[in-house]
């Protein structure tokens, strides 16, 4: 129990770090930039707020697009006799993948997005957001 304890209070510190200076810069400096402005909104929350859920997802589903990730792609983590796994041979012999998410994702009615932008207070300093509607 006390290694666990240890190990929650390495994980709080190393999140309170990556939030300044240099060691944020280091944190984000392989990653795409749409990360760090999404760490930015989250931090310029207040306790009682709650997270722009609808928003950050649209900037994930854009950046998916803008990548030509889908939803059933591989981790790169992920083992190969678990991708072999999931794959499907179809009749024509092509191979394909199937996911449960997927499936329930093209499901969902079609939605209209209308992006703007916001300026947002932060407890430093505002900074403009775009402002995502769906209807």
């Amino acid at each position: 129990m006390k290694k666990k304890k240890q190990l929650k209070e390495q994980v709080y510190r190393a999140k309170l770090r990556i939030r300044l200076g240099d060691e944020r810069k280091e944190f984000f400096k392989n990653s795409l930039p749409i990360l760090d402005y999404i760490l930015v909104m989250i931090d310029g929350l207040t306790l009682e707020a709650d997270p722009p859920y609808q928003q950050i997802q649209y900037m994930f589903e854009k950046l998916m697009i803008e990548m030509g990730v889908k939803w059933d792609d591989f981790y790169d983590w992920e083992e190969t006799e678990k991708i072999q796994s999931k794959q499907l041979v179809s009749m024509n012999g092509v191979i394909s993948t199937t996911s449960t998410a997927m499936d329930i994702y093209s499901k969902c009615r079609s939605t209209q997005l209308r992006v703007a932008m916001t300026t947002t207070a932060s407890t430093e300093s505002s900074s403009s957001l775009p402002y995502v509607q769906i209807e």
